[in-house]
């Protein structure tokens, strides 16, 4: 099967999966390029009154284009990579120098910040979007590989995003450290399970030595920052809510 048939027949079982998640006042109307060795195929999206259509041309006025390689494609339809790890970690392809998932046209007025008012605008475009991330698990519930091979790079460390919830603040993830590295995280509760290695938790100018095999739960008041302490890579389930 060459790519653009590749690409419609993935897009398609996509569709039929995401038609039993939304409801009929969700709406988005997305392009997604799709790029191969040698050729880009355009797919458009547009969701509206509980219908989902697609078309394969520049064909509607879209809110947004965004762009990956039909390699991310093809991992996210087999769950080597989901879209939390896609939307927001830089990829081995790229050198770790772009996300698996890019828009193509930077629009300052939808990014969000920390600690400061954002408009209503960009705050509902970017809560419809993390919906829409669900259009690429095309089953009814949620589950990733977790391997070393398959991690991308945020915040400093290697790390693949398993769960998020935009509106609950949930961010679930496994984070790979290694000697020299930090893992830098903003101050929510979050609990630590330490599938292997030792390391040091650095918040609210404490240090918590943390073990293999150990869960932690801790509430911090300021930033929060996780070294690895041993020669052996740390490995991380993060759960944090805030």
């Amino acid at each position: 099967m060459n790519q653009g048939n590749d690409v419609k027949h993935i897009f398609q079982e996509f569709s039929r999966s995401f038609q039993q998640k939304i409801t009929t006042d969700f709406y988005i109307s997305l392009e997604y390029d799709i790029v191969g060795e040698s050729e880009t195929t355009i797919v458009q999206i547009q969701v509206k009154d509980g219908k989902i259509q697609l078309f394969y041309d520049t064909e509607i006025s879209v809110e947004d284009t965004l762009v990956m390689s039909y390699a991310t494609l093809k991992k996210l339809y087999t769950h080597e990579l989901t879209m939390m790890t896609a939307m927001s970690c830089l990829s081995k392809e790229s050198g770790y120098t772009k996300r698996f998932i890019e828009p193509k046209y930077i629009d300052e007025t939808r990014i969000l910040y920390l600690n400061k008012k954002n408009a209503e605008e960009a705050v509902s475009f970017a809560h419809r979007l993390h919906i829409m991330d669900e259009f690429f698990n095309i089953e009814n519930f949620h589950f990733a590989k977790v391997d070393s091979m398959l991690c991308g790079k945020a915040h400093g460390v290697n790390v693949i995003g398993l769960y998020s919830d935009f509106e609950k603040g949930i961010k679930h993830a496994y984070f790979e450290i290694n000697q020299g590295e930090v893992l830098r995280e903003p101050p929510i509760p979050f609990s630590l399970y330490v599938l292997q290695g030792k390391g040091i938790i650095f918040t609210d100018n404490k240090k918590i030595e943390i073990e293999e095999k150990t869960y932690y739960h801790i509430e911090p008041s300021g930033e929060v920052q996780i070294t690895s302490n041993d020669s052996v890579v740390l490995q991380l389930l993060y759960l944090g809510r805030g």
